[in-house]
């Protein structure tokens, strides 16, 4: 998993850009993440004078953990209301990351694609 830098972000008249906070936080979270070791610089194999940011081996780590604790809530769910109703839930959540990343690689005043900043989302398995 590579992480994107954060000015390839293009989310054509978002109330971010204007005010500029998803772009900070972006690079707050990014050097956070570098500082206490979740996250590492690499040269690009493609791109020798670019560097990529992506999750280091504690980043990983964090990862794994993170993703058992969604895993364990969703069988707990499931349990709770049943496979067809959790299925509809995760199809529901699954069309609504789509719709977002959608309206987040669309420029709105020209309707053009943009550069995705995030790959695929993915919920559940």
């Amino acid at each position: 998993m590579v992480i994107n830098q954060c000015n390839r972000f293009t989310f054509g008249n978002s109330i971010f850009l204007r005010n500029n906070s998803l772009y900070q936080t972006c690079h707050y979270n990014r050097n956070t993440g570098l500082q206490q070791g979740y996250m590492e610089r690499v040269s690009d194999p493609s791109d020798g004078r670019a560097t990529l940011v992506r999750l280091s081996e504690r980043g990983w780590s964090v990862h794994q953990v993170a993703r058992a604790a969604v895993q364990g809530v969703q069988e707990e769910w499931t349990q709770v209301v049943g496979t067809a109703e959790m299925g509809v839930f995760l199809a529901t959540l699954a069309r609504l990351a789509d719709q977002s990343a959608e309206a987040e690689t669309t420029d709105q005043s020209t309707g053009q694609r943009t550069a995705r900043w995030r790959g695929r989302r993915t919920i559940g398995r």
